[in-house]
């Protein structure tokens, strides 16, 4: 295997994503390459970082932020005027009334 091969596998190598035979692949390439084991300790390091940062909340508005996003694309689409006036109505009231019962 070259190490443009290996190099390019390792991420999915790192999260199990490859058959066996990549995998067992991978692995002997790597017993017998340091430059490319030396990239994948880098990579599990990443990987060990970026998991330690936990997740992020999604925005408190979010939701209310998609369903105007989705609306306002529903009512750009060919639609009655009564339909499209229908759904900027629920998003005017949603708007006002989310915050009202919070």
């Amino acid at each position: 295997m070259k190490c443009s091969d290996a190099k390019r596998h390792m991420s999915s190598y790192l999260d199990a994503a490859v058959t066996r035979s990549h995998m067992s692949a991978l692995q002997s390439h790597m017993d017998s390459c340091r430059s490319c084991a030396n990239y994948f300790i880098g990579l599990q390091r990443t990987q060990a970082m970026v998991g330690a940062l936990g997740r992020k909340p999604a925005p408190s508005d979010l939701t209310l932020k998609l369903r105007v996003a989705l609306s306002q694309e529903l009512a750009n689409a060919k639609r009655s005027r009564w339909e499209a006036l229908r759904v900027r109505w629920e998003n005017v009231f949603n708007a006002v009334m989310v915050p009202a019962t919070g």
